[in-house]
């Protein structure tokens, strides 16, 4: 630190004398060395200088404009931008002595000024708003995009002359809306747009404009004018152009970071950016390149494909009623060798499944198979888990229209499905619950085959009991009262009752939402028919009077749930046991209101319970 100090004291003494520029000059460049000796503490200088007065120092050689010569200012910004690399230099040299005739630098004619100014103002912006600020109270954005503009048609620049103005451009921009929406007022979308045509193989160049022009998509303003057709039409044109990975990551960001909202993914689809992005894909897989970094054509293209598919709109345009290109690309897909393009095929499937119409084409067109061989691939708890819930994601949409549910599971998939029971993965077992639960609604042979194997009942019961993910157990409990409402095999509510399905299912009569309510009061009722003797047994367990009781004292009257629950009520009563429980509580007085209700079957229902439980007090 010896060196540094002495430097740092001559500095100071020669200002003070007024030595010449070029003395000056020598003795910053001695500071500046010390950056680039080797083994140099970097950040005990940068605390040194800090510490002993530098930004003070500078603040009086960078108003001295007449005095020092371009060269020496140069080396002033030089050595700021390498103490704003540390977070306690940039704090430092948020000071209006210093940014401000930095910015004002950036007219000077010295090329190499302006490039060392730019370094200094880019590290001193970053992840700084103190900094940002000043800049941008100083007419600073405005300049910056001057100078832009300027290095647009200059040669013989200092080498990444443009990267570290544009990358001055970026810090100052990120997360900064004022200056974001200021950039935009200013013109910068046309200037970057610009960049792009022109410099489109200068890779860090090209980032940085990506960059920026994500972080101005941040700002209401800047989303609004990139969403524009005549910019977007622009961005387009760039995927026409050979692009480096890191470019093409890049941009590929920029387009999902303006899909956050349905309008902006069917703009782009109309567009044509998917139709580009699978023949960008198609391209690759031709080509027979391989991976060889982190950026994976395979995987990033397909993903932006799947996101504009999740507007109702957009995917709506890419269907085309099952002539649509991409559609067509995104089955091709599922045959594919590449793993990435599997899940994305799938993950396309699930997207274009969203309405019945489309499920309908789609079973006719194959796609089930398809599903059915990748799900066979990946049915145990090895299977690969993106494969596994992007399959059944597909399938349960698919199973969902009327008239595919008894071609899907005469196609086998029930059995695939079963099989998966030892799955441990929840989001998965979640859509394994639901799309089994949509192939057996109204297939009753479906909700036999499911109901009868006792190990898969068994394995439901366990879900229900998982307490990590409430859509498992929900969905769990769901089926098994599905199981009882489609199959009505007195066999099946055996199975139930053997299973302890019972108390899940009784539990769910808490539910919130009426229609699991009613589901679990239907099931109840068709299990009562067949073992209402094992329903005595779990009754005072699970205190299923007591629930019934509080469902029939509600304040408001559901229709379908109140009669449900007395259709329940009676059928529990044919049981002695079940009746004498019903009677210790204070029904009769619900009940009888409800016998002078308006519906006829709440009315009858109501006036039966009452009958049954008169009898048994009869003299």
């Amino acid at each position: 630190m010896d060196e540094i100090s002495d430097q740092l004291y001559k500095l100071n003494l020669g200002i003070k004398e007024n030595k010449t520029s070029s003395e000056i000059q020598k003795i910053l460049m001695q500071i500046n060395k010390q950056f680039s000796t080797e083994g140099c503490d970097k950040k005990a200088v940068v605390e040194y200088l800090i510490k002993n007065g530098i930004v003070d120092t500078f603040s009086l050689i960078l108003k001295s404009r007449e005095r020092f010569s371009a060269s020496t200012f140069a080396l002033v910004a030089e050595i700021s931008a390498e103490v704003a690399k540390l977070d306690l230099g940039r704090q430092t040299c948020s000071d209006p002595a210093i940014v401000v005739p930095l910015l004002e630098l950036m007219s000077n004619n010295d090329t190499n000024v302006v490039l060392q100014v730019c370094r200094a103002l880019g590290n001193i912006c970053y992840d700084n708003d103190s900094a940002r600020s000043l800049v941008k109270e100083n007419n600073g954005v405005n300049r910056l995009i001057q100078l832009l503009r300027n290095l647009l048609e200059k040669e013989n620049l200092p080498e990444n002359m443009r990267t570290i103005a544009s990358g001055c451009l970026l810090n100052l921009t990120d997360t900064y809306e004022e200056i974001q929406d200021q950039a935009v007022d200013n013109g910068i979308l046309d200037v970057l747009l610009q960049y792009l045509m022109k410099f489109s193989s200068d890779e860090d160049v090209v980032t940085h404009c990506l960059l920026v022009l994500s972080c101005l998509a941040d700002s209401h303003k800047g989303r609004a004018k990139i969403l524009d057709k005549s910019v977007l039409s622009s961005l387009l044109s760039l995927l026409e152009k050979p692009l480096k990975d890191d470019i093409m990551d890049s941009l590929l960001e920029l387009f999902g970071n303006l899909c956050e909202n349905d309008s902006a993914k069917l703009s782009l689809a109309e567009m044509g950016l998917c139709d580009k992005l699978v023949q960008i894909v198609r391209k690759h897989i031709s080509s027979g390149s391989v991976v060889t970094g982190t950026f994976n054509i395979c995987k990033t293209v397909p993903d932006l494909i799947i996101l504009i598919l999740t507007g109702d709109a957009s995917m709506e345009h890419l269907w085309k009623d099952g002539q649509g290109v991409v559609y067509k690309e995104t089955l091709s897909w599922l045959k594919s060798n590449d793993e990435n393009l599997l899940i994305a095929g799938a993950l396309a499937t699930g997207n274009f499944a969203r309405k019945d119409s489309h499920c309908i084409q789609m079973l006719a067109d194959g796609v089930v198979e398809q599903l059915r061989t990748l799900l066979e691939k990946h049915s145990g708890k090895d299977g690969d888990i993106r494969m596994q819930h992007a399959v059944l994601s597909a399938l349960r949409n698919l199973a969902i229209p009327a008239q595919n549910k008894a071609a899907m599971v005469k196609i086998g998939i029930v059995s695939n499905l079963i099989d998966m029971m030892n799955v441990e993965t929840f989001p998965v077992v979640f859509k394994l619950l639901g799309t089994l639960r949509m192939l057996l609604d109204k297939q009753e042979d479906v909700a036999k085959t499911v109901g009868e194997n006792i190990d898969f009942v068994k394995r439901l019961v366990s879900w229900c009991a998982v307490e990590d993910h409430p859509g498992v157990k929900g969905e769990a409990t769901r089926l098994l009262a599905w199981i009882a409402k489609n199959s009505k095999t007195p066999s099946v509510m055996k199975n139930l009752v053997k299973a302890n399905a019972l108390p899940p299912i009784i539990s769910m009569m808490k539910s919130e939402h009426v229609v699991m309510q009613n589901e679990a009061l239907i099931a109840l009722s068709l299990v009562a028919v067949s073992c209402l003797s094992d329903l005595e047994e779990v009754a005072g367990s699970t205190d299923l009077i007591n629930i019934l009781y509080q469902i029939l004292a509600g304040d408001i009257i559901v229709i379908e749930l109140t009669q449900n629950a007395l259709s329940l009520l009676v059928v529990l009563m044919c049981s002695a046991k079940l009746r004498n429980a019903v009677n210790s509580t204070p029904i009769r007085t619900d009940l009888k209101v409800l016998k002078n209700h308006n519906d006829k079957k709440i009315r009858d229902l109501a006036s039966n319970a009452i009958q049954m439980l008169e009898t048994s007090h009869g003299p």
